[in-house]
């Protein structure tokens, strides 16, 4: 792809488009290739994309999204199921650069952003207001950060592979399990690697997971603790509430108030 260009120079000269869209197996994503720029936001699903210049795979995993420059040509399908997605169009002077993504810590603020714009859509709001929220937005989304998996530690693709299999994921010794070694060799290199807790960390995993469900899906608290691997509701509630400092359902509330 195409060197970088910083997002603090894709000012916003008008919204074209702005739309919501679901996508399946039978329907996926392009092929395409826009003149102008593309907002690709996922509030729901998995999305995998293809680039044709150079072949790149993105997958994205809501709550996500991705700011594709013009002439990017690219398609996409959905990972499993159904997935939503929202679209905004807009031009600026900035003619090329980079895809860009926003980090993952700051994906859900974002996406209340994306739902509140699209709120200001349907509301008829004025294209300057939209668009100034639109900048706001956009200032949200870096350069991705593109480690290939050997370049990761042991450590790391450890929780990498728990994190992808994290229902199942019942305690830190099943994580010892994907770094072939014993717990407590596993607590000592954590802290050794990143200065903290190992079980601190999966248990910031696990919440960080509920989440997402909670905001991008309409999963009940039990299969939300089952997915996570909490096993129980209560168990995933109680934890939620002490490290979150709201319920559950006070989080997807407070998610869905932009929707």
């Amino acid at each position: 792809m195409t060197s970088i260009i910083q997002n603090d120079t894709i000012p916003v000269e008008a919204i074209l488009r702005q739309e919501t869209g679901r996508f399946d197996q039978r329907f996926g994503v392009g092929p395409a290739r826009w003149d102008c720029w593309d907002l690709l936001w996922l509030h729901e699903g998995e999305l995998q994309l293809i680039f044709v210049k150079d072949g790149t795979r993105l997958n994205l995993r809501a709550p996500s999204g991705i700011l594709i420059p013009p002439d990017t040509e690219f398609s996409g399908s959905t990972a499993k199921g159904v997935a939503s997605a929202s679209v905004i169009h807009f031009d600026s002077p900035a003619t090329s650069g980079e895809v860009l993504l926003v980090p993952e810590n700051d994906r859900l603020h974002v996406q209340h952003l994306i739902q509140l714009s699209l709120d200001f859509a349907r509301r008829g709001e004025t294209l300057d207001r939209r668009r100034r929220l639109l900048d706001v937005i956009l200032e949200c989304f870096a350069q991705p950060r593109l480690e290939s998996r050997q370049s990761k530690t042991r450590l790391d693709r450890a929780w990498r592979e728990a994190e992808d299999r994290l229902g199942q994921v019942r305690s830190l010794a099943d994580v010892a399990a994907f770094y072939g070694q014993a717990e407590s060799t596993l607590r000592a290199a954590h802290r050794k690697q990143y200065g903290a807790s190992a079980g601190r960390h999966l248990q910031q995993m696990r919440l960080s997971a509920a989440e997402r469900y909670l905001a991008t899906t309409g999963f009940g608290l039990e299969e939300i603790a089952n997915l996570v691997g909490y096993g129980h509701a209560e168990t995933l509630s109680a934890v939620f509430k002490r490290s979150r400092g709201r319920t559950p359902g006070k989080f997807r509330r407070w998610c869905k108030q932009f929707a």
